[in-house]
């Protein structure tokens, strides 16, 4: 299980990177922006970030406004998908977080399997159904996001995933490569026989019989 807790270790600081587009500082949000939004006619870009959007001309900064203070009627520019990134860049907040921090147990689990005396079938069946549906609703927040402010259409904007979308959409795979170690990599007979912790063990943790 070491490869897979390597692989739940990347994941998570992925995850964190991603977190960041949430600071209120617009140079952040910038680096960390989920979506980028180039305008057709010159220099100008938009950084969507979780918690404010922030637009640039030609590398300076124009201004930053908070999502909540966001008027899509005054900015027609952002397109007719304006309303629903709003709120989906806003409801995504929470799940961006607790993808972050749900590695803890995950990275936990991992490294409990790696133990002879801690390899048990309750680790492995709460790895893979913790891993599965925290993959899937995750998931499903990033492609409503990627819906409303991705793969948008725009007569202004060309829009494309930005770093923090594309470290937490790899975060989450990489993480999720760790069920199927979980679903491949049997625990030791002697976890589910009852042994007491000073049974004879082979190199590969089984109990000699």
């Amino acid at each position: 299980m070491g490869g897979a807790t390597v692989l739940a270790v990347a994941g998570g600081l992925l995850c964190i990177f991603a977190c960041l587009a949430i600071s209120g500082d617009p140079e952040l949000v910038r680096k960390t922006a989920w979506s980028i939004g180039e305008s057709k006619f010159g220099g100008g870009k938009i950084y969507l970030g979780l918690s404010k959007l922030v637009i640039y001309d030609n590398g300076d900064k124009v201004t930053d406004v908070s999502w909540k203070n966001v008027d899509c009627d005054a900015l027609p520019q952002l397109g007719d998908d304006c309303e629903d990134c709003k709120d989906s860049a806003r409801g995504i907040v929470q799940t961006a977080i607790i993808a972050a921090v749900t590695h803890v147990p995950t990275i936990c689990t991992y490294v409990q399997r790696c133990s002879r005396y801690g390899d048990r079938n309750c680790q492995k069946t709460l790895g893979i159904v913790t891993g599965t549906l925290g993959f899937v609703s995750t998931l499903s927040a990033l492609l409503s996001f990627n819906a409303n402010c991705i793969d948008v259409g725009s007569d202004f904007f060309d829009t494309k995933p930005g770093r923090g979308y594309v470290a937490i959409s790899l975060g989450i795979v990489l993480t999720f490569l760790g069920v199927f170690f979980h679903v491949f990599l049997k625990t030791p007979p002697a976890t589910y026989a009852g042994v007491a912790k000073g049974a004879d063990f082979d190199d590969s943790g089984f109990r000699k019989l």
